[in-house]
C-alpha cells in the first residue's frame, strides 16, 4: 500500500509540473495571439486538473472507504 501511495504522490507531482511547465511556456507554445477561447480552456484545464489531482490524491482512500475497509483508509 505504501509503495501504491508514493506511484500517486509521484504522479501528483509529475502532472502539476507539466501543467506548469506548460503555463510558464504557454506564450512560446500557443502564440501570443489572446482570444475569446483561451479563458475557455483556462477554466477547463483548472476543472480538468482539480478532477485529476483529487482522483490522484482521494480516489484509494475513497474507494477503501466505500468498501467498507474504513481502517486502511
Amino acid at each position: 500500500m505504501k509503495k501504491l501511495s508514493f506511484l500517486y504522490a509521484l504522479g501528483t507531482v509529475a502532472y502539476i509540473s507539466v501543467i506548469s511547465t506548460i503555463l510558464q511556456n504557454g506564450s512560446r507554445i500557443f502564440g501570443e495571439k489572446d482570444t475569446f477561447i483561451t479563458p475557455i480552456l483556462f477554466l477547463l484545464l483548472f476543472t480538468l486538473s482539480a478532477v485529476t489531482v483529487g482522483g490522484l490524491v482521494l480516489g484509494k482512500p475513497l474507494m477503501l472507504y466505500v468498501d467498507g475497509k474504513k481502517s486502511e483508509a
